[in-house]
């Protein structure tokens, strides 16, 4: 007998019309064969307890113990049971074919595209999905209306043809982050993590380990090892992609906010925010990093062609700013060599001018004496009025109202013998002071002696 594609037995979601809107099948089977197969073959439809009875003894019989154990458990079931048996891999005829095979992919019985979905989008209902389980629309108002006057909300988690998966199943080695965004019928292998912002259509996912934070789109195989980053996009055959399947091989990664419209070998990286898809013009690059020939632009054939241009003939303009004080030569790029990016020095040094470059003028530091100190240098130049220690004659004193004469000496000097008299009040000098200078000099005002000659 040849193999039979699928079996399974679960229980069914009706409405109050009768209606399947749902099928749970805890234990699936795949590509049964042997003993198995004779023992599943032509079953199919609703079963009452003593069907479940006959079920059970023919499963232990050929050693299907795990089968066995969910046909003892199903009679205990307040709800319809249903058997499903797939003789070949075609189109699914009911809602119990369409989870069925969508079982088939979340237990990792098939692959994506491991199984025929054709026609399941028109096949399954549009049921609202709360924490009682599969509700019609039809019946939802009476149901939220009941659940009130009991005291308590139904929650409704979405309204879709779909459920989450993990209503139905959980895989083994799997982190889901948010347990809505992943849909039954996806595929996740052991080591996937799914954070917030990543999504698993149906019909798609992944090989594992890998990290998922953009989006899967149905019919997408995404192989061991490669990343999705926060955002991006896969174009899957719902959203664009026709019947060309969207691969992504093995360790790669896809950046944030980027996209992937055409299959990818193994180790490509798609940057952020690229978006490739079957029109995108794409550059191979050889071993030196540059554009194959058979696929350069004319532009880039018609630079190639051309020799490098040189520098311009008129050397630049130097713009460096000499020191203070100083006349440097600068450098400057000259063109007068064979070499164009030789330095050489500039021919003319450069002249400062304006006020701002003159040299700065420093105030030359004199050392003051102290109030009746005299030079004792022999160089210096005697006062008006002092005594030739060289031949000992003394020299005339200016008069005081003569003092205009003299435009190059200070106007406030006088002479030695004045000065003695401010030093002493009481000598015989004393009488040569007016009674201003008498006053300073009793006051002991001496401010005449400190200022330079």
């Amino acid at each position: 007998m040849s193999s039979i594609h699928g079996f399974g037995l679960g229980i069914a979601g009706k409405s109050s019309a009768g209606e399947i809107l749902d099928v749970f099948y805890p234990a699936p089977l795949h590509n049964i064969s042997g003993d198995l197969a004779e023992v599943v073959a032509g079953i199919s439809g609703e079963l009452d307890a003593s069907g479940l009875n006959d079920l059970e003894a023919a499963f232990r019989k050929v050693g299907a113990e795990q089968q066995a154990l969910v046909a003892q458990q199903l009679k205990d079931s307040s709800r319809s049971v249903i058997a499903c048996t797939l003789d070949t891999n075609t189109a699914p005829q009911t809602v119990a074919d369409a989870y069925l095979k969508l079982h088939m992919l979340s237990h990792r019985l098939v692959r994506p595209h491991g199984t025929t979905l054709d026609g399941i989008f028109s096949l399954l209902p549009n049921v609202a999905w709360t924490d009682e389980g599969a509700i019609s629309l039809d019946e939802l108002p009476e149901r939220q209306l009941s659940a009130r006057l009991r005291g308590k909300v139904l929650e409704v988690s979405s309204v879709d043809k779909f459920p989450k998966m993990t209503n139905y199943v959980v895989p083994s080695g799997v982190r889901i982050a948010h347990t809505a965004r992943v849909r039954l019928g996806a595929y996740l292998g052991e080591g996937t993590t799914v954070m917030h912002e990543g999504f698993i259509n149906f019909n798609a996912g992944t090989e594992g380990p890998g990290m998922v934070e953009g989006r899967i789109s149905a019919g997408v195989w995404v192989g061991a090892g490669s990343d999705l980053g926060g955002g991006c996009s896969t174009m899957g055959t719902l959203s664009g992609g026709g019947n060309i399947i969207i691969s992504v091989g093995k360790e790669c990664l896809i950046g944030a906010n980027a996209g992937v419209g055409i299959p990818l070998g193994d180790r490509c990286t798609v940057e952020a925010g690229l978006f490739i898809t079957a029109g995108t013009k794409v550059t191979v690059l050889d071993g030196a990093r540059k554009p194959r020939p058979e696929q350069q632009t004319d532009q880039q054939r018609r630079r190639q062609r051309q020799p490098r241009r040189q520098q311009h003939e008129r050397p630049r303009r130097c713009r460096q700013r000499p020191p203070r004080r100083a006349k440097r030569r600068c450098l400057i790029l000259s063109q007068q060599s064979g070499d164009p990016g030789r330095n050489q020095a500039c021919q003319r040094p450069h002249q400062r001018s304006g006020r701002r470059n003159q040299p700065v003028r420093r105030p030359v530091k004199r050392r003051l004496r102290r109030p009746g100190q005299r030079r004792d240098n022999q160089n210096a130049r005697p006062r008006i009025g002092d005594d030739d220690r060289s031949t000992g004659e003394q020299r005339p004193a200016l008069d005081q109202d003569a003092s205009h004469k003299a435009p190059f000496r200070r106007l406030n000097r006088l002479p030695s013998q004045q000065q003695d008299a401010r030093r002493d009040p009481s000598g015989p000098d004393a009488s040569r002071l007016d009674g201003h200078h008498a006053a300073d000099a009793q006051a002991g005002h001496g401010q005449n002696d400190t200022r330079r000659g």
